[in-house]
């Protein structure tokens, strides 16, 4: 399995698979077994899926489960039907317009209003997280995550509102529910490219002048004899 989500209420467990199947389960609290199968069916839009997400309950019970693939740029809705009748059966996929890359990596509201997807998708020149109103059906948002270097591996949802977002590159941070970031860590790798005039090493060997980003922007200086890091420009 990968990326396994149980429901709110703690009832049932919806898990994907490399062999392109999505399960679904009751969870039991008593008695054996503790998972029962009580749906399986074959994902539309490829085999490879990497995550799944429950959205909250319904008056009757009834809820919809989402699913993010790996070589798809696609994102999938089914329903999971509803107390007394619980079979996945496909929705519908929401717009993809523009899309170049994989959504690999869904989930939804707080409220179950809104749709989130990330992963490779990349525009206006970051890292972006599509936001589709209407449970996925209205129309869509792209949210710049920050995250420049890295994919989107994991979004969850926050209960005011927003979500919170982590990426390959190790940069996180928090999105409201205007779609505005309330905070983004960015990671601390240093990247040496187009630096070739302060990349630099002291005449005695010991202290590495370098930046964090590329052009020499976000200096720092690491001393070998002191062991000490400073965000400084070299003075050599």
């Amino acid at each position: 399995f990968s990326d396994p989500e149980v429901s709110g209420n703690h009832s049932l467990l919806v898990a994907t698979s490399h062999d392109g199947f999505i399960r679904l389960y009751a969870v039991r609290a008593y008695g054996s077994p503790s998972l029962y199968l009580l749906s399986k069916v074959q994902a539309k839009s490829g085999k490879r899926l990497v995550s799944v997400s429950v959205a909250p309950f319904g008056p009757a019970g009834e809820t919809k489960i989402a699913v993010g693939y790996e070589f798809a740029s696609k994102v999938d809705v089914y329903s999971a039907g509803k107390e007394g009748d619980r079979r996945l059966q496909y929705l519908y996929s929401p717009d993809i317009t523009g899309v170049n890359a994989n959504l690999r990596n869904v989930a939804w509201s707080a409220d179950g209003t809104y749709l989130y997807a990330g992963g490779l998708y990349y525009y206006n020149y970051g890292r972006a997280i599509r936001k589709w109103a209407g449970q996925g059906l209205g129309i869509y948002t792209n949210i710049i995550s920050g995250a420049d270097k890295g994919g989107i591996v994991h979004i969850i949802a926050l209960k005011k509102g927003g979500i919170a977002f982590g990426a390959s590159d190790t940069s996180f941070g928090v999105i409201d529910g205007r779609d505005e970031g309330l905070y983004i860590k960015r990671p601390l790798i240093a990247d040496y490219s187009n630096n070739q005039e302060l990349f630099l090493i002291s005449p005695d060997g010991n202290v590495v002048a370098f930046s964090y980003e590329p052009k020499g922007k976000s200096p720092a200086q690491f001393s070998v004899k002191e062991g000490l890091l400073r965000n400084e420009s070299s003075s050599f």
